[in-house]
């Protein structure tokens, strides 16, 4: 049954992930990828890392994961032309190493397979189908039918939300989407992918 909840949310959200043009379609892909993401830790709560699932050694938990890349097929097929492919891995690289300076040692966690998974999965998760969603398509779309300030504030808060757990993600969530933000409007939002894209490596450890 969880499985199954989690499949429709997944195939749901790659749906609208493609057809979002206006303000309805947005929120009703926002509240269904936060769905899955919160079914899916409530669910199957040994598939929130690779190391739990490795942990476990539980191949049913790697089926939740794996579900995650439907939203992030649709919104690159949605989104992805307007993107720069060479630009967006150069900055993944980039984001990578910066990511191994910032996390590795302060996390006490070395596993290169965990990390090798994570980029696999999680990093293509969070650093396309998330900021091509909240810094590109909800961004640009409030941006344009309002002001940035709001957009910025907007998309900043609604990526907080999207991140449940407890207080202190959801702050910590919000502040990053801030930072990413500007991160896309001075470098690009090739600049704001590679940058999560290599964060989520070594914070979903």
């Amino acid at each position: 049954m969880g499985i199954t909840l989690i499949a429709l949310l997944a195939l749901l959200s790659s749906i609208l992930a493609i057809k979002l043009t206006d303000l309805k379609r947005i929120l009703l892909f926002y509240v269904t990828f936060t769905l899955l993401k919160t079914s899916t830790l409530l669910i199957f709560p040994q598939s929130s890392s690779w190391s739990m699932v490795w942990k476990n050694c539980s191949l049913i938990n790697m089926v939740p994961i794996l579900l995650y890349y439907a939203p992030t097929l649709g919104i690159i097929v949605g989104y992805g032309s307007k993107i720069n492919l060479r630009k967006t891995l150069i900055y993944a690289l980039l984001g990578t190493v910066l990511g191994a300076i910032i996390v590795v040692p302060f996390s006490g966690f070395h596993n290169p397979v965990i990390y090798f998974l994570n980029a696999l999965t999680f990093s293509v998760y969070g650093g396309f189908c998330e900021e091509l969603f909240f810094r590109g398509k909800m961004m640009d779309f409030l941006e344009n039918k309002f002001n940035r300030k709001i957009a910025v504030l907007a998309q900043a808060l609604a990526f907080g939300f999207s991140h449940p757990w407890n207080l202190f993600a959801v702050l910590g969530a919000t502040i990053l989407g801030l930072v990413q933000a500007q991160i896309k409007y001075k470098f690009g939002i090739e600049a704001a992918i590679g940058l999560h894209y290599g964060l989520n490596i070594f914070t979903h450890a």
